[in-house]
């Protein structure tokens, strides 16, 4: 379920979300059909409500987003090295997320580990703590080998 739904619904447990993203001359829209499941133990799964939701994105000029460009140029090798970490665990026959839905440890600890990179620019330094840090909240494994 979507965070914002964890945290102030109980009422149903899955969400099919089928998600449609079109490129139009102006910019982009999002459409979702989003279907929310009952799923209780032994019982078929019942479908408490579905919903339909359209975005439009439009593109724009004259914004300044020179903090957002100096953010990425002074962070991009570290969020390769992330982007990296990703890809490895999810190429294994087996990746668990190791915390609950709603906690945000992981992405906090990106985000500070981010931060200081900022600073330092150590991507060696880093990897070492990314790797901690996935080593916390990733399982992952390849089965073939057990």
């Amino acid at each position: 379920m979507p965070r914002r739904e964890y945290t102030t619904r109980d009422d149903y447990q899955l969400i099919n979300a089928e998600n449609r993203h079109t490129i139009t001359p102006q910019g982009w829209t999002h459409e979702q059909d989003n279907t929310k499941v009952i799923r209780a133990n032994d019982q078929k799964d019942t479908v408490l409500v579905r919903e339909f939701g359209f975005n439009e994105y439009r593109r724009i000029s004259g914004y300044d987003f020179s903090a957002a460009m100096n953010y990425w140029q002074s962070t991009a090798p570290f969020w390769a090295a992330v982007r990296a970490l990703w890809n490895d665990k999810l190429t294994k026959d087996s990746t668990a997320l190791a915390f609950p839905t709603g906690d945000n440890q992981l992405i906090d600890g990106l985000f500070k580990l981010a931060e200081d990179y900022k600073q330092q620019s150590d991507l060696k330094t880093h990897e070492s703590k990314l790797d901690d840090l996935f080593h916390q909240f990733v399982n992952a494994e390849n089965k073939a080998f057990k």
